[in-house]
């Protein structure tokens, strides 16, 4: 882990980037139907693409940016950067893919090079819709198969996995 963490290799990065702004989506409401009743596993009331464009609005909103600020675009392996500029209006001069982690070395990357000012990492996943599990010994049917080392500990979600890869200072 040493060599991740090596402040002289990183310290060119060092007050270059920075995140501006963070947003989410309701979680709870995402997934309750007619009455405020709890969907059923197999159902999705949005589809990835809807939830990760109201996490970017409020992303957006919290750093107070608009989406014509967006030179660079990074999204979750859910999503295609293509299909996503379409849909949100977005023409990013740099793009990339990956999962966390990935997203945001690359975007600082991309950045530091100046390929870009302005990176929106996006993810989005309407992992009802795939009858996704978490936590126990059950996981979605395969897809993802790093996730069979960690379920039986109840480590199948992101945040989860990836707090895991990055220890305290």
């Amino acid at each position: 882990m040493a060599a991740i963490f090596d402040r002289k290799r990183l310290a060119p990065l060092k007050d270059t980037v920075a995140i501006v702004g963070v947003g989410e989506t309701d979680y709870g409401a995402d997934y309750r139907g007619a009455g405020g009743k709890a969907m059923a596993k197999g159902e999705a009331r949005y589809d990835s693409y809807t939830l990760a464009s109201r996490a970017l609005k409020h992303a957006l909103d919290d750093a107070g940016l608009n989406k014509d600020d967006i030179d660079g675009l990074c999204t979750g392996p859910t999503l295609s950067g293509e299909r996503a500029s379409e849909l949100w209006g977005l023409n990013p001069r740099w793009s990339g893919s990956g999962d966390a982690a990935q997203c945001i070395i690359e975007a600082a990357m991309a950045i530091h090079c100046g390929l870009c000012t302005t990176v929106a990492l996006v993810y989005g996943n309407a992992q009802r819709s795939m009858d996704t599990a978490y936590g126990g010994s059950r996981v979605t049917g395969g897809g993802i198969t790093s996730y069979f080392y960690y379920a039986p500990w109840g480590l199948t979600s992101q945040g989860a996995l990836y707090a895991l890869f990055f220890p305290a200072p």
